[in-house]
């Protein structure tokens, strides 16, 4: 059923009379163009769709999408599921009759054997496009093994990456030039993934991906040296935070006790910190690692945390990361601890517009979202908050309030309440509970 505001505009039924209409003979093409389909059965596109690989039973044809040219042609009998395009689209590897591994680089008139006897179904080339990665497994050891080759063949690599698996397929990703990334599934609901550095091997950490364990996503600096992540082990429930420097192939455990989570907020540009909030699992815990509690900096090259703000509990970045929302324990009069909230200009340290968030304090898991709920806008001049109250405000950059909506239900307050802006910052989401409004921003 049309709703009362739909509109059905420059539309025309006209009755069924038997006849059916002439087509124009403009419309009409005597010879189709075909589809890939129609004569090689199958079509691999490079990243960017700029061009197109007709793969058949004896022969390949590399076309430019745009106009459909024909660029090269290739007499081998390829196996047309192996294809891998390099990222930047310049050239391809694919398998061939009797396990010939090709090169075809866009500068070169043909396919270039740079292996033989190998099974690269899901090869996978670097980032930079000058190695390749594919795995094989060893069902005898129930052991797979990783085999890295340059672009001209050379075996570069050739290491284990742990066990082969019902749904193990060969296939590597790649984190970082150096960086392999071995995706081990199981089942429908976990993914484990594991780090490797690319030449010698070295395990570098791993990171869930499960569906009733919810992990924060691993943390890659800018440089592509530092990478953090959120390891859970067996025997614990709690999770451990270790930072890898990708380069030494080295590790440094942030934290592994159960009185402490880190909400993870990010690098800076220039990857000399990370940004992160440590928070107690319950209000009458203590820190009993080297992490303060609050809002911290923490300097990957000397290993040290600075605190930007003590005891906060949550903070919210502007998109410019230049403020950020800060929400922390406050005192009230009856003797009571609820939380407050500010703004806290990151390169002065001065804070502006101290805001009431709740009457009590909140703890909870950092993977479960922000503890309260708030939202920037995409200029990063506004800010939305949603308090314990059933209030919503705008705070501006310089912490002036105006209230934007009161006295809304509040009863799933925080993990009911979500806030969200429109693309052009016009509009504002607010949804309490089961109960959701959309509004104007003055």
């Amino acid at each position: 059923m049309w709703g009362m505001n739909s509109h059905c505009d420059n539309i025309s039924i006209d009755t069924y009379s038997g006849e059916v209409a002439s087509i124009p003979p403009e419309l009409l093409k005597p010879e189709p163009t075909p589809t890939p389909d129609d004569e090689y059965g199958i079509s691999s596109f490079s990243p960017q769709r700029t061009y197109r690989l007709e793969c058949g039973d004896d022969e390949m044809k590399l076309y430019q999408t745009t106009n459909e040219q024909l660029l090269r042609q290739a007499d081998i009998r390829p196996y047309c599921s192996t294809v891998a395009w390099s990222s930047d689209e310049m050239k391809l590897s694919i398998v061939a009759e009797e396990f010939v591994l090709y090169v075809w680089s866009l500068a070169e008139p043909a396919p270039r054997p740079i292996a033989q006897g190998v099974w690269a179904e899901d090869a996978t080339w670097s980032p930079d496009g000058k190695r390749l990665a594919f795995g094989s497994c060893n069902l005898d050891e129930d052991q797979a093994y990783a085999t890295i080759l340059s672009e001209n063949g050379g075996r570069l690599a050739h290491f284990k990456i742990g066990g082969c698996g019902g749904s193990w397929n060969g296939h590597l990703d790649w984190l970082t030039n150096d960086t392999l990334v071995d995706p081990l599934r199981y089942g429908w609901d976990l993914t484990v993934y594991e780090y490797y550095n690319a030449v010698s091997g070295k395990n570098l950490g791993f990171y869930y991906d499960s569906y009733y364990n919810v992990v924060q996503p691993p943390a890659l600096s800018p440089n592509q040296r530092w990478h953090i992540l959120e390891e859970f082990r067996r025997s614990s429930s709690y999770p451990t935070y270790v930072l890898y420097d990708l380069r030494t192939q080295s590790n440094f455990l942030m934290s592994d006790n159960e009185m402490t989570y880190i909400k993870f907020m990010g690098w800076s540009p220039d990857s000399a910190s990370f940004y992160m909030v440590s928070r107690p699992v319950t209000e009458t815990v203590t820190s009993q690692s080297q992490i303060p509690f609050g809002f911290l900096a923490f300097d990957p090259n000397q290993r040290q945390f600075t605190q930007l703000f003590a005891q906060a509990m949550d903070t919210q970045f502007d998109p410019n990361q230049e403020l950020a929302w800060v929400v922390f324990p406050a005192k009230r009069s009856e003797g009571q601890v609820g939380l407050d909230g500010l703004i806290l200009d990151l390169a002065t340290g001065t804070s502006h517009g101290r805001h009431f968030v709740s009457d009590q304090l909140v703890y909870a898991d950092p993977i479960e979202g922000n503890l309260v709920p708030g939202a920037w806008s995409h200029n990063g001049k506004l800010l939305a908050i949603g308090d314990s109250h059933g209030d919503v405000s705008l705070l501006d950059t310089t912490g002036a309030t105006r209230p934007l909506a009161t006295g809304l239900i509040a009863k799933s307050w925080p993990t009911g309440v979500h806030l969200a802006w429109s693309p052009d910052d016009q509009y504002l989401l607010v949804q309490y509970g089961t109960q959701g409004w959309v509004v104007t921003v003055p």
